[in-house]
Order: structure tokens, then sequence, then C-alpha cells
């Protein structure tokens, strides 16, 4: 069979144990365009850029690798239709990361507003694009991810996301304890809520 495994030996075959997957991005190692090999070889280079090939795997968190380029492929110009299996294996990816991940804490604030984690979007990409069940409360802690975390491109993904799951007595009450809450927040480091 062939993976990414005998993807690294046959790399390393070629350009040594000691090529990175820069090196290996600008190198002359022969991969078709568009295949599997290609994309791999982009992703490693993008996902960790100076790693040795050989150690590529051992390095990263192979789910948060398989959902960033899952992203990258699905959410791109590329046209790439996961079968079922596929599918299943994204959806045991999704489930997997969904028991060690907290959505709470997927927002930071910076100077230019609020930013969200990578993980979080790749993760919430493949939640709507799988139609992934989650439960209620999750739900509801969704609402606190700005709207870009759902689609850049457009707000109403959010809200069009959040309605079709939730009772809309829940989320409408839900979105109002978060606006009382971001209020109080603003109010006691002392400033004034910047209007819109």
């Amino acid at each position: 069979t062939f993976g990414p495994g005998c993807f690294v030996k046959g790399v390393v075959s070629v350009g040594g144990y000691d090529i990175t997957t820069r090196q290996l991005w600008e190198s002359k190692f022969k991969t078709d365009y568009p295949s599997a090999l290609y994309f791999l070889k982009i992703a490693m280079y993008q996902y960790g850029p100076d790693l040795k090939v050989s150690e590529f795997f051992n390095r990263i968190n192979l789910d948060q690798f398989v959902l960033w380029s899952a992203y990258r492929l699905l959410s791109g110009k590329f046209e790439v239709v996961p079968n079922k299996e596929e599918k299943g294996k994204l959806s045991r990816i999704v489930s997997n990361t969904l028991k060690t991940r907290n959505f709470k804490n997927s927002v930071q604030d910076t100077l230019t507003g609020p930013s969200v984690k990578v993980q979080t979007v790749n993760l919430m990409f493949m939640i709507q694009y799988l139609d992934y069940p989650l439960d209620e409360e999750t739900l509801l802690d969704l609402t606190e991810l700005p709207h870009f975390a759902f689609d850049n491109n457009n707000e109403q993904t959010k809200y069009l996301y959040l309605e079709r799951k939730l009772p809309l007595d829940k989320l409408k009450r839900r979105l109002v304890q978060n606006v009382e809450m971001e209020t109080t927040m603003w109010y006691f480091r002392g400033m004034s809520k910047p209007t819109v």
C-alpha cells in the first residue's frame, strides 16, 4: 500500500535523511500536478516549513494536519469530493478533536479585533461540510465565535447554521446573554463599548 510513510521513505532515499519540508518543496522531487503527492508536498511545507521530512509525521498532530489539509482542499478551487469512506474518517477525526476542544478558548482579543485559532476555523468548516451533529450545549457555545469562524466571506452563515440547529428561543436567549456579558467585560475594563 502507498501512504505518507512510503512517501517519506521515497523522499529520504532521493534527498537524504536531513531533507526538510522547505527543501522538499523547493527541490526537483517530481510530483505530478494535480496529485495526492503534490498536495501532500505543499501541505507538509505550509504546515511545518522547516521540519525534517523523515520526522514530519512523528512531530505533528496528525488529526490537526488532516483537518488543516482537508479545509484547504475542500474550501479551495480544487474539485475534490471525498467518498463515503473518507467522510467517515473525517467524521472520526472531528469526533476525536471535539473530545479535547473547548470553543470557549478559541477566540483571542487583539488590537485589531477578535482572532480565532486556525484549528477552530478548520474544525468549524469540517463540522459544517459534514453536517456533523453537535449537542445543544456545544451549539450554544458556538454563538460566542465570531462570524468569520464559520465563513470568512459571509456574515450570515453563522446565524443560518445556528438557526437550523437550535430552537430559536434558546438561540436568541444565548445571544442576549453573550451581549450582556461582553458589555459587562467592557465596563470592568474601564472602556466604553465601541459602537457599530
